[in-house]
């Protein structure tokens, strides 16, 4: 049975360029809270370090794109070599440098030098499908065809003066972030994915794919066990071990998650939104979201329009928090 794959809808509802550099002696850790960051070494050597994973020798011209946040930790020490104290890395606001082009530059420089993207994280990413890091190398970048011609779009001051409103760049995040993804889904080993993930398990993979792929479809449990070849009770605990949730609630979770997206970003009718992710009537849309969220979906675009709240991701919408 072959995969059912999809091109995912992604949003990006602000993104930022920024510098970081290493002094030696020092580690750099990052505490991203619901920043997703995507770095681009251009000078110096670098190895990251990711929960208890071996670490990633990173050279120049290498992409670090992760898909969720994700604390780490970088380093200019190799494995086995004694390591100095750690400082909090600071990532410095671009404008603020004397240069506004970036290229790659010399694996033997003194001090490694970033260039980073940040976006908060997303509501319609599909974290639970892709691995939550991808390291992409020089060499291997025709993996991912059209991905370094985007970023390295981001590294030219003239394309970044122009873009008064962040317009562009938005659009271009949006664009890697579809790159990455697509090649996540079709990626089917993973030599360095950290941490659990459904998206390497063949039957759980169809499964989320479906359900992120047709989200407003009436999904059941015997039609997703038949899809993944399994019994109901089997699919169940399975899906439940790899992904954390059941997989009704998972769909619930991420029908919750598009709604709040288009109540943020569009002006479709409530009735429409409920409609687009699967729901017959408004009124059972307004329950369902109002049990999840806390507010009727009327009150959260009106709350969000004030600027009463300021929510990029959705996350109160949580397994813990079932419909």
């Amino acid at each position: 049975m072959q995969d059912l794959l999809f091109t995912p809808d992604i949003r990006v509802d602000s993104i930022s360029c920024y510098l970081m550099r290493m002094e030696k002696p020092w580690s750099y850790e990052v505490t991203t809270g619901d920043i997703i960051p995507l770095y681009i070494l251009l000078e110096g050597k670098a190895w990251l370090h990711c929960q208890d994973d071996p670490p990633w020798e990173i050279k120049p011209g290498t992409a670090v794109a992760l898909t969720r946040p994700s604390s780490h930790l970088w380093s200019q020490y190799a494995p086995g070599e004694k390591k100095a104290g750690t400082h909090k890395a600071e990532f410095l606001p671009i404008d603020d440098h004397d240069r506004q082009d970036f290229f790659i530059g010399d694996e033997n420089a003194e001090t490694p030098l970033f260039f980073v993207m940040t976006v908060r994280e997303t509501s319609n990413l599909v974290p639970d499908i892709i691995p939550p890091i991808f390291v992409v190398r020089p060499e291997d970048r025709d993996d991912i065809p059209g991905l370094w011609s985007l970023l390295s779009l981001f590294m030219r001051g003239d394309v970044r003066t122009q873009d008064k409103g962040t317009v562009l760049k938005r659009r271009l995040i949006e664009a890697v972030c579809v790159l990455i993804s697509i090649y996540g889904l079709n990626k089917k080993e993973a030599p360095q994915l950290l941490g659990q993930s459904g998206c390497y398990d063949d039957r759980i993979r169809r499964v989320l794919s479906a359900l992120h792929g047709d989200y407003g479809k009436d999904w059941t449990l015997d039609q997703l066990s038949e899809l993944a070849n399994m019994s109901r009770s089997g699919l169940s605990e399975r899906f439940k071990q790899m992904v954390g949730d059941t997989p009704l609630n998972y769909l619930s979770r991420i029908r919750m998650q598009r709604a709040a997206s288009l109540l943020r970003g569009s002006t479709l009718a409530i009735n429409q939104i409920a409609g687009l992710i699967g729901y017959q009537s408004e009124s059972a849309f307004n329950k369902a979201f109002s049990r999840r969220v806390g507010h009727t979906p009327g009150r959260y675009r009106e709350l969000i329009r004030r600027g009463d709240i300021n929510d990029f991701n959705a996350g109160f919408i949580s397994r813990d928090n079932p419909e």
